[in-house]
């Protein structure tokens, strides 16, 4: 902990001389008390870029999550299992109006009469306020499946299936620079 606090130091240093640097994270505890390792992992500074790879980032920033992803932040989202983080990554990319249309049918006739009766049918229209993507669908991503949320949340939301991208690469069908 101690040796992790001081190159988090270094690094916290480093960016008040406003040195560039890539910080990458790849799922180490993060402290919730106050610590030179939040300091540098949420406050979002221009002068260096952080990629962090945790399993539930919700669950490891906790408190801290909204003012980490709130910036600039590139997201790619695999599948997540737990349904309390599935539903803050829904909330994060976003709510929007849809069109719901309910219909309904009913039958009103007596026990003897076969051939007379009223049926009655409706339909009901109104706009509901829906997660884009919902948190069902995130904890249901397949292998090498993910959502890929470029600059901020509201940007608009990709499916990546990396094995088929791969599969498309390998058979020269799909051409993509530097894969």
């Amino acid at each position: 902990t101690a040796m992790r606090e001081l190159v988090f130091y270094t690094l916290k240093r480093l960016t008040l001389q406003r040195k560039r640097f890539l910080l990458v994270a790849d799922a180490f505890p993060i402290p919730q008390d106050k610590s030179y390792v939040r300091d540098v992992l949420c406050s979002g500074s221009e002068d260096y870029s952080v990629v962090m790879a945790y399993a539930d980032m919700p669950a490891a920033l906790r408190d801290s999550f909204n003012s980490f992803a709130g910036g600039n932040t590139n997201v790619i989202l695999f599948a997540h299992q737990s349904g309390a983080s599935a539903e803050i990554w829904a909330d994060y990319i976003g709510k929007r109006y849809q069109l719901v249309e309910n219909t309904s049918a009913s039958d009103s006739r007596s026990k003897t009469d076969f051939l007379s009766g009223q049926v009655t049918r409706s339909r009901n229209r109104e706009e509901q306020l829906r997660h884009v993507i919902p948190a069902e669908e995130i904890q249901h991503l397949g292998r090498g499946e993910a959502l890929v949320q470029a600059g901020d949340s509201g940007s608009g939301v990709w499916f990546v299936d990396f094995p088929k991208m791969e599969q498309l690469v390998q058979s020269k069908t799909l051409r993509l620079p530097g894969w």
